[in-house]
């Protein structure tokens, strides 16, 4: 219809705005309602996107790393929690020139007054909840907070980290298929090769990936 354009759903985007969180609240409960949507696992991101004007009336726009490859723009930053099926479950923006692991305790806050505060796993038992991240947010001190406040977590390791685990253990042919391909083939394997600290260390050799990595070096 003629009568929709863009800045008339911006606009509607102004008022829908301060009712953020008692909407996500409710689509929580209608997801647990209505598709037995489970929150024990949750995967976290951030992204940015930019702007091509001055963004004078725009408090966070800052300039920072730009993953649109435009460090000459500013730009925001902002973090989104989805389920493991791929459910969004909420969002945050951010100063533009934030760094991804500043952003992880304002994450927790946000879990904890939505979820309440999980509680401590006795040693055999899964976490409460499990956060799925990637290197961007491997801190020492982040994996202190995420132990301290009882979260389990997945977090891909810094990639030299990674590469020496690879050389040391990887080549061995110890690996377990976890998924194959309509026609058989495999895509994800996957080894344990150890611990580090209270760390379980797993090796991952994913056909997407390696694809992945081989268009951005074409590229």
């Amino acid at each position: 219809s003629s009568a929709i354009n863009e800045d008339r759903l911006y606009r509607c985007l102004d008022q829908v705005w301060p009712h953020k969180d008692a909407i996500e609240k409710h689509l929580q409960r209608e997801g647990e309602t209505l598709f037995k949507q489970s929150y024990h696992m949750l995967l976290y991101d951030l992204s940015s996107t930019y702007f091509e004007g001055r963004a004078q009336s725009i408090a966070k726009a800052k300039r920072g790393y730009s993953r649109d490859h435009r460090p000459d723009c500013l730009q925001i930053c902002f973090g989104v929690v989805v389920t493991n099926e791929g459910w969004p479950t909420g969002y945050e923006t951010f100063e533009g020139n934030i760094r991804d692991h500043q952003t992880l305790e304002g994450l927790l806050t946000k879990l904890e007054q939505r979820f309440g505060k999980p509680k401590a796993a006795i040693q055999s038992e899964d976490p409460e909840r499990i956060i799925v991240m990637d290197r961007g947010l491997l801190t020492d001190e982040n994996l202190e907070k995420l132990r301290n406040n009882h979260y389990g977590y997945i977090l891909a390791e810094r990639r030299a980290k990674a590469a020496k685990w690879y050389w040391k253990f990887g080549k061995e042919e110890k690996w377990d298929v976890v998924r194959r391909s309509e026609d058989n083939q495999i895509e994800i394997e996957v080894q344990e090769v150890g611990s580090d600290g209270p760390d379980r260390l797993i090796l991952v050799r994913s056909t997407g990936c390696k694809q992945k990595e081989y268009g951005i070096h074409d590229r």
